[in-house]
Parts: structure tokens; C-alpha cells; sequence
């Protein structure tokens, strides 16, 4: 009886060294090898997760000091890539999407802290914009706003819609600034606005029509100044 006592107690006494030797290992060559944990000044853990020969693989965990779950990465392709999910303190889903060699890429979406709804989504490609960039209504999920990407700069179409899923106005940007024709509508679909932009400034002819599609007011820009009709 007491040596089973004494194998019990043994157990719980060297049962958290055990613990603790089997995290946070290298190996001779100072790779990191195994469990791995980190944790807040507070004792709470920051993350939790695996490491062969010093690169990242499979499931890590981070969490709030509070210890509720903060994001979660799925590590692929040798460590070079990984699917995240991250998440509010509330537990709601924040955003989601993927790293390549550290850096966004592919298709990310971000979702409402307030009932977890997708409200934009956005296109990535090594860790720069790139395509499009898209805003939600949050309590519909229709496109509220879609604009067009590439390095990193606003360039092509871009447009804004009303609730009911109509196109409220519509335009063309290069290198972040609208160029080209433009067009504003009314709710029912039919055109309120005509003209065109250059280097961001009203341009050309403007045609302005009520929503019976009269025209009320015509109006003659160059570069940003208005000039006669």
C-alpha cells in the first residue's frame, strides 16, 4: 500500500516537470522541436502550437489574456502558408482568410463584432491588393460598394449600390483616382447624373435629369471648372 502511495504522489509531484520538459524544446542545433507555448505576464497562455526543425506545422492557437480563443492557423505547404480564422473577444469571427510566406493573399472576409455577418471582403495577392474589395450591408449581405484593386492602388471599376441591390453610381478609377465616364442613379434604376472625370476632376459635358429622365441642367467642366453650357 505504500508503494502505491508513493507511486501516486510521485506521479503528481514530477507529473508538471514531465510537462513542462515536453514544451518549448531545441534540439543541439537550437532548432525548435515539438510543443510549443508562450504565455502573458500573467500566466495566461498567448499560444499554443508545434514546430518541426524550427518551422511551424499544423494547428496553432492564440488567445486573449482572458484565455478566450483569439485566432487559429492551420500551417500548409512547409510552413510557407496558413489558413487563419481570428475572432472578437466576444467569440464572434473577425476575419478569415489565408498568409503566403507571411503576407495576405488570396481572399480575406471580416465579419461584424455584432452578430458575426460578413460586412467586406477583400483581395490579396502577396500581401498587396489585387482585385476586388468589396463592402457588405451587414443585415442583407448585399454589395454595398465594390471597388477594383491592382498593386496595391484603386484601378478599374468601381461601384456603389442602394439596399434593395440596385446601382446607385458607378465610375472608373486609375492609380486612386476616378477617371473616366461617371453615372449616378436614381433608386428605381434610372439615371440621375451623367459625366466624366479626368485625373479626378469633373470633366466634359454633364447631364443632370430628373426621375422622370428630363433633363434639368447641363453643365460643361474642364479639369474641375464649370464653364458654359
Amino acid at each position: 500500500m505504500k508503494k502505491v502511495l508513493f507511486f501516486i504522489l510521485s506521479f503528481l509531484v514530477l507529473s508538471p516537470v514531465i510537462q513542462a520538459q515536453s514544451v518549448n524544446r531545441t534540439d543541439k542545433n537550437g532548432l525548435k522541436q515539438g510543443p510549443w507555448e508562450k504565455k502573458y505576464s500573467n500566466g495566461a497562455i498567448r499560444y499554443r502550437g508545434q514546430f518541426r526543425n524550427d518551422t511551424a506545422f499544423g494547428e496553432f492557437r492564440y488567445f486573449y489574456p482572458t484565455g478566450a480563443i483569439k485566432s487559429i492557423l492551420n500551417y500548409q505547404k512547409k510552413g510557407t502558408a496558413a489558413v487563419v480564422h481570428s475572432f472578437y473577444l466576444n467569440g464572434k469571427p473577425m476575419a478569415d482568410g489565408k498568409f503566403v510566406h507571411q503576407k495576405k493573399d488570396s481572399v480575406w472576409n471580416y465579419y461584424s463584432e455584432v452578430d458575426g455577418k460578413r460586412v467586406a471582403s477583400e483581395t490579396y495577392q502577396a500581401g498587396v491588393k489585387e482585385g476586388p474589395s468589396i463592402i457588405y450591408y451587414r443585415e442583407s449581405g448585399k454589395i454595398f460598394e465594390w471597388t477594383t484593386y491592382h498593386l496595391g492602388h484603386k484601378w478599374g471599376v468601381w461601384k456603389k449600390y442602394f439596399p434593395d441591390g440596385h446601382l446607385s453610381q458607378e465610375g472608373f478609377y486609375v492609380n486612386d483616382t476616378l477617371n473616366g465616364n461617371f453615372h449616378v442613379f436614381f433608386v428605381g434604376g434610372k439615371l440621375r447624373i451623367q459625366g466624366a472625370y479626368k485625373k479626378g476632376l469633373q470633366n466634359g459635358s454633364w447631364v443632370f435629369y430628373d426621375s422622370t429622365g428630363k433633363v434639368i441642367n447641363r453643365k460643361v467642366f474642364h479639369l474641375g471648372i464649370a464653364g458654359k453650357k
